[in-house]
């Protein structure tokens, strides 16, 4: 059986990698740059422009090719044109926007400068203020394209966004809208959205940049297939698709993608991206209705939002996460119950297994099975392998330098995660276990089934080489009037029409 090596999780108990201290205080020098936008030519195209501005000189011209054919997807007038987005699209986007209200503090020789919040405190941890200029919307294309275009500085410093099911005209309507300081970063973002693999990582190059990547599947009893229409995610089933279906049917890519890109930790703004087309679990209008933060699946209220960067991204990464390990458990309780009409084949069924099975219906939906289950120890490997890298090397980014109650909190997510993760390295060892147990079987029947063709092409074999034998033994006299054995013979027993 093929081993994959899955690394043990070892927290990041030393390493230079630190938080930059810089963001931890106000710097409203870098915030015109937060609303300095894209700026393209009169002949360029919008699309165009996205892709290739501050792009790396050695940068392979396709490295982008998956997120253009997204794109391409919608009709858009160049972005020098401030037209908006053509109307009659549904989609829709949570956008949440606020600013910071706590009072400027003056600093000896740096004027509207103040320094970091008073995160330890009670006031920002247990019952955090709502913010300045509050406006929490749901908006369309249309709407969204003129919304960002205005400027954030004192306004919108702090910007969630959040759609499910990521459409390429909001897509567009987005990364049109990016900070020209944060764009390569931000493209990266959506170029691993499309994509479907795991990734966690923290950048500190231009600002800061906290993102995480959770592809996994998802199943539903008596859910048949649904199309992703925007062709990004695929949907597998348990059986091969001639076989009749059961209640446990379809088996959906999902992804689920966040990133929160700023220049300190007072301006900056989170991208939530949801696959919901295998579950409808999530919608815009319940947590709209119910006033919830929509990234975090409702564990934080809108009334009293996570002001700090750190402490917002490992509040929502632990939710997703959990949600995450339930949706593979469910997955791989399905395929337990799928697998327990493959058992093991003993010692007494064995001689009588084919004829049981001449159309060898089982093992095709064995082999179909064993494929599906290869494809899912392999997507969960990767996830995780990312989170060790991410744990062993990055984890130290979030070790404050006192302790306190935000180093608590720091604390009780990471302890949170690495026993999801602990649960999510049981699951593939499950994987494991099923696929050398369907391999052992696959071997099996193939062993019988050689076997069964041996024994069936040797009597024949025999009958050959008797009767040869009996024909050269034989006296020639006997067979002059016996016509019969002569047009029987083998051809390599005639001569011109004479026994030899």
């Amino acid at each position: 059986m093929e081993q994959f090596w899955l690394p043990a999780t070892q927290p990041a108990a030393h390493n230079n990698f630190r938080w930059n201290k810089t963001f931890s205080i106000r710097q409203p020098d870098l915030y015109p740059d937060e609303d300095k936008r894209l700026q393209v030519p009169p002949r360029d195209a919008g699309i165009d422009a996205i892709l290739t501005c501050a792009k790396l000189e050695l940068e392979p011209p396709q490295r982008h090719q998956a997120l253009r054919d997204f794109l391409q997807n919608v009709s858009l007038p160049p972005l020098q044109d401030s037209s908006a987005i053509p109307p009659g699209h549904t989609e829709t986007v949570i956008v949440d926007d606020r600013c910071d209200p706590a009072p400027s503090v003056p600093i000896p020789g740096l004027e509207n400068v103040r320094y970091g919040r008073a995160w330890e405190s009670l006031q920002y941890l247990n019952n955090p203020p709502p913010g300045l200029h509050v406006k929490v919307h749901a908006l369309k294309a249309e709407e969204l394209h003129d919304h960002l275009k205005q400027d954030r500085t004192g306004i919108a410093e702090r910007r969630i966004l959040f759609t499910t099911n990521l459409a390429p005209v909001i897509a567009l309507s987005l990364i049109r809208h990016v900070p020209h300081i944060h764009l390569p970063e931000i493209r990266s973002f959506f170029v691993r959205h499309i994509e479907f693999n795991p990734y966690i990582n923290i950048s500190q190059s231009r600002g800061f940049a906290l993102e995480f990547y959770l592809p996994h599947f998802v199943v539903r009893e008596h859910q048949v297939a649904r199309h992703d229409l925007r062709g990004l995610r695929k949907h597998r089933y348990f059986r091969p698709p001639d076989h009749a279906l059961g209640a446990w049917e379809c088996i959906f890519e999902t992804q689920i993608s966040f990133g929160i890109f700023g220049s300190d930790e007072f301006f900056w703004t989170a991208y939530c991206f949801v696959d919901t087309y295998g579950s409808q679990q999530e919608s815009t209008d319940n947590y709209l209705q119910r006033k919830l933060d929509a990234p975090s699946g409702g564990s934080v209220k809108q009334e009293s939002p996570i002001w700090e960067p750190r402490y917002y991204f490992l509040a929502v990464f632990s939710v997703r996460l959990s949600q995450v390990t339930m949706e593979w458990t469910v997955l791989v309780q399905a395929l337990e119950k799928e697998l327990d009409s493959h058992g093991e084949i003993d010692g007494n069924p064995l001689p009588t297994f084919i004829e049981k099975d001449p159309g060898l219906e089982q093992t095709k939906r064995r082999t179909w099975i064993l494929c599906i289950l290869r494809r899912l120890r392999n997507s969960l490997a990767k996830l995780i392998t990312a989170w060790h890298a991410f744990d062993s090397e990055q984890s130290s980014c979030f070790d404050l330098d006192t302790p306190g109650a935000l180093a608590d909190k720091f604390r009780e997510k990471f302890s949170l995660m690495r026993g999801k993760m602990a649960e999510l390295r049981a699951l593939h060892m499950t994987f494991e276990q099923r696929i050398e147990s369907l391999e052992k079987m696959s071997d099996a029947v193939g062993l019988l089934s050689s076997d069964k063709i041996s024994k069936l092409t040797i009597p024949a074999s025999k009958c050959v080489g008797t009767l040869r034998k009996h024909y050269r033994d034989t006296p020639r006299q006997q067979y002059r009037n016996i016509d019969i054995y002569h047009d029987h013979l083998p051809p390599s027993d005639t001569h011109h029409g004479q026994l030899r």
